[in-house]
Protein backbone atom coordinates (compact mmCIF):
# COMPACT_ATOMS: atom_id res chain seq x y z
CA UNK A 1 0.00 0.00 0.00
CA UNK A 2 1.32 3.56 -1.25
CA UNK A 3 1.90 6.46 1.41
CA UNK A 4 -0.40 8.37 -0.42
CA UNK A 5 -3.13 5.58 0.50
CA UNK A 6 -1.62 5.79 4.62
CA UNK A 7 -2.36 9.05 4.75
CA UNK A 8 -6.06 9.61 3.47
CA UNK A 9 -6.55 6.47 6.02
CA UNK A 10 -5.10 7.90 8.33
CA UNK A 11 -7.31 11.56 8.27
CA UNK A 12 -9.90 9.00 8.19
CA UNK A 13 -9.13 7.00 11.63
CA UNK A 14 -8.55 10.70 13.27
CA UNK A 15 -12.26 11.74 12.34
CA UNK A 16 -13.56 8.50 13.38
CA UNK A 17 -12.01 7.90 16.96
CA UNK A 18 -11.37 11.90 17.32
CA UNK A 19 -7.45 11.42 18.18
CA UNK A 20 -5.57 13.39 16.07
CA UNK A 21 -1.86 11.85 15.25
CA UNK A 22 -0.50 14.85 17.12
CA UNK A 23 -1.24 13.37 19.88
CA UNK A 24 -0.34 9.87 19.29
CA UNK A 25 3.14 8.66 21.80
CA UNK A 26 6.02 7.74 19.40
CA UNK A 27 7.45 5.89 22.29
CA UNK A 28 4.10 4.25 23.29
CA UNK A 29 5.51 1.14 24.97
CA UNK A 30 2.21 -1.14 23.77
CA UNK A 31 2.52 0.13 20.23
CA UNK A 32 6.21 -0.34 19.94
CA UNK A 33 5.92 -3.87 21.37
CA UNK A 34 3.22 -4.65 19.01
CA UNK A 35 5.55 -3.51 16.26
CA UNK A 36 8.76 -5.33 17.63
CA UNK A 37 6.57 -8.68 18.59
CA UNK A 38 7.53 -11.13 15.04
CA UNK A 39 4.62 -13.55 16.95
CA UNK A 40 2.05 -10.63 16.92
CA UNK A 41 -0.32 -12.38 14.29
CA UNK A 42 -2.15 -10.27 11.25
CA UNK A 43 0.50 -7.02 10.54
CA UNK A 44 0.30 -7.29 6.95
CA UNK A 45 -2.15 -4.27 7.71
CA UNK A 46 0.68 -2.20 9.02
CA UNK A 47 2.76 0.24 6.80
CA UNK A 48 5.90 -0.37 6.81
CA UNK A 49 6.26 -3.17 9.52
CA UNK A 50 4.40 -5.74 8.27
CA UNK A 51 5.51 -6.54 4.94
CA UNK A 52 7.28 -10.18 5.20
CA UNK A 53 11.24 -8.75 4.67
CA UNK A 54 10.47 -5.88 6.95
CA UNK A 55 9.08 -8.78 9.89
CA UNK A 56 12.16 -10.74 9.04
CA UNK A 57 14.56 -8.13 10.06
CA UNK A 58 12.97 -7.62 13.02
CA UNK A 59 12.82 -11.26 13.71
CA UNK A 60 16.80 -10.98 13.73
CA UNK A 61 17.56 -7.88 15.12
CA UNK A 62 15.28 -7.62 17.75
CA UNK A 63 14.41 -3.62 18.20
CA UNK A 64 12.55 -2.41 21.23
CA UNK A 65 12.61 1.91 19.97
CA UNK A 66 11.33 3.78 18.09
CA UNK A 67 15.30 4.83 16.71
CA UNK A 68 15.48 0.88 16.10
CA UNK A 69 12.33 1.23 13.98
CA UNK A 70 14.03 3.74 12.05
CA UNK A 71 16.69 2.18 11.35
CA UNK A 72 15.41 -1.08 10.10
CA UNK A 73 12.89 1.14 8.00
CA UNK A 74 15.66 2.85 6.79
CA UNK A 75 17.74 -0.77 5.97
CA UNK A 76 14.43 -2.26 4.48
CA UNK A 77 14.58 0.76 2.19
CA UNK A 78 17.88 0.54 0.66
CA UNK A 79 19.63 -1.66 -1.65
CA UNK A 80 22.33 -3.90 -1.16
CA UNK A 81 22.15 -3.35 3.04
CA UNK A 82 20.55 -6.57 4.37
CA UNK A 83 20.50 -9.68 2.24
CA UNK A 84 24.52 -10.15 1.60
CA UNK A 85 25.66 -7.63 3.80
CA UNK A 86 24.47 -6.92 7.32
CA UNK A 87 22.26 -9.49 7.96
CA UNK A 88 25.21 -11.78 7.95
CA UNK A 89 27.06 -10.29 10.64
CA UNK A 90 23.98 -9.71 12.37
CA UNK A 91 23.30 -13.46 12.27
CA UNK A 92 26.54 -14.24 13.22
CA UNK A 93 26.65 -11.78 16.15
CA UNK A 94 29.53 -9.15 15.32
CA UNK A 95 27.40 -6.80 14.73
CA UNK A 96 24.36 -5.33 16.78
CA UNK A 97 21.51 -3.39 15.35
CA UNK A 98 22.61 -0.57 16.45
CA UNK A 99 26.10 -1.07 15.13
CA UNK A 100 23.72 -1.17 11.25
CA UNK A 101 24.18 1.31 8.85
CA UNK A 102 20.79 2.30 7.50
CA UNK A 103 21.21 5.50 5.83
CA UNK A 104 23.99 8.05 5.68
CA UNK A 105 23.99 9.21 8.89
CA UNK A 106 24.83 6.13 10.20
CA UNK A 107 28.20 6.52 8.28
CA UNK A 108 29.12 9.94 9.03
CA UNK A 109 28.45 9.85 12.92
CA UNK A 110 30.36 6.81 13.05
CA UNK A 111 33.42 7.93 11.65
CA UNK A 112 33.40 11.18 13.61
CA UNK A 113 33.69 9.13 16.53
CA UNK A 114 38.07 9.03 16.40
CA UNK A 115 38.37 8.24 13.30
CA UNK A 116 38.01 11.10 10.41
CA UNK A 117 37.47 14.44 10.87
CA UNK A 118 33.66 15.54 9.72
CA UNK A 119 34.61 16.80 6.03
CA UNK A 120 36.19 13.25 5.16
CA UNK A 121 33.06 11.71 7.16
CA UNK A 122 30.69 13.49 4.98
CA UNK A 123 32.26 12.82 1.50
CA UNK A 124 32.18 9.23 2.50
CA UNK A 125 28.77 9.27 3.78
CA UNK A 126 27.36 11.06 0.94
CA UNK A 127 29.29 8.60 -1.84
CA UNK A 128 28.04 5.71 -0.73
CA UNK A 129 25.10 6.97 0.35
CA UNK A 130 24.24 8.27 -3.15
CA UNK A 131 25.32 4.87 -4.78
CA UNK A 132 28.73 5.76 -5.76
CA UNK A 133 30.52 3.59 -3.97
CA UNK A 134 33.13 3.47 -1.47
CA UNK A 135 36.23 4.73 -3.91
CA UNK A 136 39.16 3.64 -3.29
CA UNK A 137 40.91 6.64 -1.91
CA UNK A 138 38.17 6.84 0.89
CA UNK A 139 39.14 2.97 1.62
CA UNK A 140 42.30 4.02 2.30
CA UNK A 141 41.69 6.95 4.06
CA UNK A 142 39.40 4.29 6.38
CA UNK A 143 41.91 1.38 6.44
CA UNK A 144 44.47 4.37 7.57
CA UNK A 145 42.23 5.64 10.48
CA UNK A 146 41.49 2.35 11.89
CA UNK A 147 38.07 2.15 10.98
CA UNK A 148 36.89 -1.66 11.40
CA UNK A 149 37.52 -3.89 8.58
CA UNK A 150 33.30 -5.05 8.68
CA UNK A 151 32.58 -1.49 8.65
CA UNK A 152 34.11 -0.96 5.45
CA UNK A 153 32.98 -3.99 3.82
CA UNK A 154 29.49 -2.75 4.51
CA UNK A 155 30.11 0.52 2.67
CA UNK A 156 31.69 -1.35 -0.03
CA UNK A 157 28.55 -3.70 -0.27
CA UNK A 158 26.36 -1.39 -0.18
CA UNK A 159 24.57 -0.14 -3.49
CA UNK A 160 22.55 2.86 -2.08
CA UNK A 161 20.88 4.32 1.20
CA UNK A 162 17.79 5.75 2.34
CA UNK A 163 17.90 8.85 4.00
CA UNK A 164 17.16 9.01 7.42
CA UNK A 165 14.72 11.92 7.28
CA UNK A 166 12.51 9.54 5.60
CA UNK A 167 12.90 6.82 7.15
CA UNK A 168 11.52 8.54 10.07
CA UNK A 169 8.46 9.37 8.55
CA UNK A 170 7.59 5.87 7.27
CA UNK A 171 7.77 4.70 10.71
CA UNK A 172 5.89 7.49 12.44
CA UNK A 173 3.34 6.39 9.60
CA UNK A 174 3.47 2.59 11.53
CA UNK A 175 3.46 4.03 14.92
CA UNK A 176 0.51 5.60 14.44
CA UNK A 177 -1.03 3.45 12.34
CA UNK A 178 -0.34 0.70 15.01
CA UNK A 179 -1.86 2.47 17.60
CA UNK A 180 -5.22 2.59 15.64
CA UNK A 181 -4.87 -0.89 15.33
CA UNK A 182 -3.93 -1.53 18.72
CA UNK A 183 -6.56 0.77 20.71
CA UNK A 184 -9.34 1.55 17.87
CA UNK A 185 -9.02 -1.62 15.94
CA UNK A 186 -12.99 -1.34 15.06
CA UNK A 187 -12.51 1.71 13.64
CA UNK A 188 -9.01 0.54 11.60
CA UNK A 189 -10.77 -2.11 10.31
CA UNK A 190 -13.90 -0.33 9.17
CA UNK A 191 -11.34 2.34 7.65
CA UNK A 192 -9.23 -0.37 5.45
CA UNK A 193 -12.55 -1.82 4.47
CA UNK A 194 -13.79 1.48 3.58
CA UNK A 195 -11.00 2.20 1.43
CA UNK A 196 -11.38 -1.19 -0.33
CA UNK A 197 -7.76 -3.05 1.25
CA UNK A 198 -9.19 -5.15 3.83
Amino acid sequence: MEYTFWTIALHLMQEKTGVSIKDILLDDEKVLSMLCDTGVAKMDDIPEFGSEFTRSIIALAKPSTFEDLVKISAISHGTDVWDGNQKELVETGQISLADCIGSGDDIMLYLMKGYLPMDRAYKIMEAVGKGKGLRRVFKLLMIGADVPEWFINVCEKTACLCPKAHAISYTMLGVWSAYYKLYYSKEYEETLTAMGEA
